[in-house]
């Protein structure tokens, strides 16, 4: 008999498992010599699911400013509508009234832009754009990105302090590349204004540590913003002493310990660059009823999380917190209602503008009577400031 050729003999096998195929099931029962009444295990087959990124559709509209056109970009008014350019370039003949201009980082726009053309000129062989405001939307017709960071003292592109708050390298840090202040003496409240009388002052002693990071996550699908999440973690330990020299009834005070300057990040959605420029100021804050005479110390370590996600339309709020606190009994003269907390808010501000920003406060109460029994009592909490600025981001969404 002869043998089929291989060739053959390949086709007739794949004919075969095509006419089997359909009645093969997905899940594969245990023997058969399974005993009547023991159920069959299934031992099933679970198909790989792949999420393939949303790639970038970027309108013709949409004229990117390469280096080589930014270098001979000479100025920008104060109010970001009018660039001037030293010559011109292919990418500024480009240019049409109802474009959308973007660039990145450069000397003259140190947060890029993102602007929409009103009208190009020339004169004495200077190319000036005026323009109005854009946004993300109007720029990108589908793509998305997601970003997030551990910011680190490394980061600090430039740093205010007030007098007594100092960010220093301790021998021993108890978290790994965190921002270590030191307070020496910072006077919260002083009530003639007179730093030289300290009769009638509230002081802050003590040290903070921080170690915070962010993550920012957006999609635009249809010129229109469908998805946005941005959280704010933070680390935080900090042992405050808080001393009352002055009476305050229905105290707010507010003050600002530093401010940091935490530089730029660029993104990328295919060509267009994303220019976030992050801030983080530290406040200092203090509620509520004190007298005259109190001292007392308050130590925390917290771990919280505060944010904003997007979706459907629809926003929902991100909040958690594990801290382990304690306050040392106060030494005082009659009572006290004071909520003292750390306020490190964090904003993004896109191409120096705006954008999302969350400020995370865990907070410390105490209220003490010398005539209660408990005569004090702590309470532990936490205040989440979350939002989001939308002019740059799109034109569907409100601000939050």
């Amino acid at each position: 008999m002869k043998r089929q050729p291989l060739a053959q003999r390949l086709i007739s096998l794949l004919l075969l498992f095509a006419l089997l195929l359909p009645i093969i099931p997905l899940s594969v029962m245990s023997s058969t010599n399974a005993a009547p009444d023991e159920p069959a295990a299934d031992n099933e087959l679970f198909l790989p699911v792949v999420m393939n990124p949303l790639p970038p559709i970027i309108p013709d509209t949409t004229e990117v400013l390469t280096d080589d056109t930014t270098q001979h970009l000479v100025s920008v008014s104060a109010d970001g509508a009018t660039f001037t350019f030293a010559q011109s370039t292919p990418e500024l003949a480009a240019l049409d009234a109802g474009d959308v201009m973007v660039g990145g980082v450069s000397d003259a726009a140190p947060h890029g832009f993102l602007r929409q053309v009103s009208d190009v000129t020339t004169a004495n062989g200077q190319v000036v754009v005026t323009t109005a405001a854009a946004t993300l939307e109007d720029a990108i017709q589908q793509g998305e990105f997601s970003y997030a960071k551990r910011l680190t003292p490394a980061d600090i592109e430039g740093m205010t302090t007030q007098l007594g708050v100092q960010l220093v390298q301790p021998a021993t840090a108890n978290i790994e590349d965190s921002f270590f202040f030191e307070i020496n003496d910072v006077v919260l409240y002083d009530d003639d204004g007179d730093l030289g009388t300290t009769y009638d002052q509230l002081k802050v002693n003590g040290s903070l540590e921080l170690a915070p990071d962010f993550s920012f996550d957006w999609r635009i699908e249809d010129w229109t913003l469908q998805e946005l999440e941005f959280v704010f973690n933070t680390q935080e330990i900090a042992e405050l002493e808080f001393q009352v020299e002055v009476d305050l009834l229905s105290a707010e005070l507010r003050y600002e310990l530093a401010r940091l300057h935490l530089g730029t990040i660029t993104v990328f959605v295919g060509p267009v660059p994303i220019v976030f420029l992050i801030e983080m100021p530290i406040y200092l804050r203090a509620d509520g009823d004190v007298s005259v005479g109190i001292t007392t110390t308050v130590t925390q370590e917290a771990n919280l999380s505060a944010g904003l996600r997007y979706e459907q339309g629809n926003w929902s709020p991100i909040a958690s917190l594990t801290n382990d606190f304690g306050w040392e009994p106060p030494t005082l003269s009659a009572g006290v209602d004071l909520k003292g907390y750390i306020d490190p808010p964090l904003s993004l501000l896109l191409y120096g503008v705006t954008g999302p920003f969350a400020g995370v406060n865990p907070y410390l109460k105490l209220e003490a009577d010398i005539f209660a029994d408990p005569w004090w009592e702590l309470f532990a909490g936490i205040e989440a400031t979350v939002g989001v600025k939308v002019e740059v981001l799109g034109h569907s969404l409100g601000e939050h």
